[in-house]
């Protein structure tokens, strides 16, 4: 897919030709957001913008709390890494569990919530256009996230801008060196999460 942009904030013409996983990368206010609308107009299309303010989160709480509230299962299975609790239905609602407790989805923190943005608008197939995925996480989710996003590239196409070093590098590194298995299982379990097992096959198969 190629993108044709002109007189974009400081950019005269631009051509864009986008891979399974692309990000914008530069200064605040160089057309990077604008760029990523440019896709919009593509079919199956999912779009997180930058703007996921507290007011967001409380409107994805509301959902949250409604009944049959649906997700991906194979993406669910990805992101599993950046969750410390698990997603489970009771009577119909979807509640949020840490060791065996039930967490209202008022009470849980803000980097669960964003990744529960992040689960509920996409499916397999969609483009996924992602603003600054590292706005509500800290670094080692941040690192986590991008390896969900490189293992996602090959049923999705990513296109993500951010100003995170750890994102944009380490996408950079998946894509480059190609970790093994058992080198991506050394990293999980020295950052001590769980449920990594269908991540580390993803990112074999990327």
């Amino acid at each position: 897919m190629k993108l044709h942009l002109s007189n974009l904030d400081v950019t005269k013409h631009v051509e864009i030709e986008l891979g399974d996983i692309t990000q914008f990368v530069g200064r605040p206010n160089t057309g990077k957001s604008l760029a990523m609308r440019a896709i919009l107009r593509e079919k199956g299309t999912v779009y997180l913008p930058y703007s996921r303010s507290f007011f967001t989160f409380q409107n994805l709480v509301l959902q949250l709390s409604k009944d049959f509230v649906t997700y991906d299962e194979k993406i669910y299975n990805l992101v599993k890494p950046l969750l410390r609790g698990q997603l489970k239905y009771l009577n119909d609602r979807l509640v949020y569990v840490e060791k065996d407790k039930v967490i209202p989805w008022e009470h849980v923190s803000t980097s669960v919530l964003e990744v529960m943005s992040f689960l509920l608008s996409v499916k397999e197939g969609n483009i996924v256009l992602y603003e600054e995925p590292e706005a509500h996480l800290h670094e080692e989710l941040q690192l986590l996230m991008s390896i969900v996003l490189y293992a996602l590239s090959p049923f999705n196409r990513i296109v993500i801008s951010t100003h995170s070093q750890t994102i944009f590098y380490n996408i950079v590194h998946l894509s480059l060196l190609k970790p093994t298995k058992e080198e991506l299982k050394d990293l999980f379990e020295d950052l001590k999460v769980n449920d990594y097992e269908a991540l580390v096959d993803a990112v074999e198969k990327a």
